[in-house]
C-alpha cells in the first residue's frame, strides 16, 4: 500500500514538474497572453515557432558535429591548419545562419499581429533583452549573453567585492 501510494505521489510531481514552462518560456508565454492573439493567429504563431524550434535543433545538431570534427582535427599527428581554418569558418557561417533565422522568425511573427499588437510585440522583446542573466554564482551578466564587460566568457575570481 506505501509502495502504490508513494508511486502515485512521485508520477503526480513528477507530471506537475514535466508541465512548467522552461528557460525564458514563461516570459514567452506571458507576452503572448499579452498580445490578446486571436486563434488564428495562435494557431500560425505556434506554427512559425514550432517550426524555428526544429530547425534550431538541426542546426545546434550540425554546429556540434562540426565541433566533433574540429575536435578530431586538431588532434591530429600534423594537423591541416588550412582545413581547421575552413572547418572553422564552416562553424561560424551556421552560427550566423541561426542567428539570421532568428531575426527571420522575429519578422515572420510580426507579420502576424496586428499595429497595436506589434507594439506590444516589441516592448515585451526589449524586456526580455534588458533582462540580466546570472552565472553560477547568482551574479548578472553585463551584457546577457555570458559575458562580462571585458568581453570574457566564465567564471573568474575577481577578489574581493
Amino acid at each position: 500500500m506505501k509502495t502504490v501510494l508513494l508511486t502515485t505521489i512521485l508520477v503526480f510531481a513528477a507530471g506537475v514538474t514535466l508541465a512548467q514552462p522552461g528557460p525564458g518560456q514563461g516570459m514567452r508565454m506571458r507576452l503572448l497572453d499579452d498580445l490578446n492573439l486571436t486563434d488564428a493567429q495562435k494557431t500560425q504563431i505556434e506554427k512559425i515557432h514550432t517550426e524555428a524550434m526544429q530547425q534550431g535543433i538541426d542546426r545546434r545538431a550540425e554546429i556540434a558535429k562540426a565541433r566533433v570534427d574540429l575536435g578530431q582535427m586538431l588532434k591530429a599527428d600534423k594537423p591541416d591548419q588550412s582545413a581547421i581554418e575552413k572547418k572553422m569558418d564552416a562553424i561560424a557561417g551556421m552560427r550566423s545562419d541561426g542567428e539570421k533565422h532568428r531575426l527571420q522568425t522575429w519578422f515572420t511573427i510580426n507579420k502576424q499581429l496586428n499595429t497595436e499588437q506589434q507594439k506590444v510585440w516589441k516592448q515585451g522583446l526589449e524586456r526580455r533583452k534588458t533582462m540580466g542573466r546570472t552565472d553560477r554564482r547568482g551574479r548578472m551578466y553585463r551584457d546577457g549573453r555570458g559575458r562580462d564587460f571585458d568581453g570574457q566568457r566564465g567564471f573568474r575570481d575577481r577578489g574581493p567585492r
